[in-house]
């Protein structure tokens, strides 16, 4: 299966936000990406294991970056490296919403 870096970004960051809030959490707000911003470094190959790391940038506003770095398993080879740019949603209303200390809370609460 063809996968891009952009969705392997994408997927890795909205899997750390369903580990780490709450579905109460997940039912109040939802991310937008606004930008991704990719460096490639070499490419995957078929069958090749991949890792896949993630950690929090700065925020302000609604808006939040997010870091992500793709290696091969084994030989910790970076083949790619991400900053994406996010925007808080009301996840009711679809506007963004200012990120307030809560969010940065259930962000960081299992990170480290």
């Amino acid at each position: 299966m063809w996968c891009t870096n952009e969705r392997w970004v994408q997927e890795v960051s909205t899997a750390h936000w369903y580990q780490v809030a709450s579905p109460t959490v997940r039912s109040l707000y939802t991310w937008m990406i606004i930008r991704h911003e990719i460096d490639y470094y070499c490419s995957a190959r078929l069958n090749d294991e991949l890792i896949a790391y993630t950690w929090l940038g700065n925020y302000q506003g609604a808006r939040f970056e997010r870091y992500v770095q793709i290696c091969q398993a084994g030989t910790g080879k970076i083949l790619a490296e991400a900053k994406t740019t996010w925007c808080l949603l009301d996840a009711v209303k679809l506007r963004p919403k200012r990120i307030e200390q809560d969010i940065i809370t259930v962000l960081h609460n299992r990170l480290n």
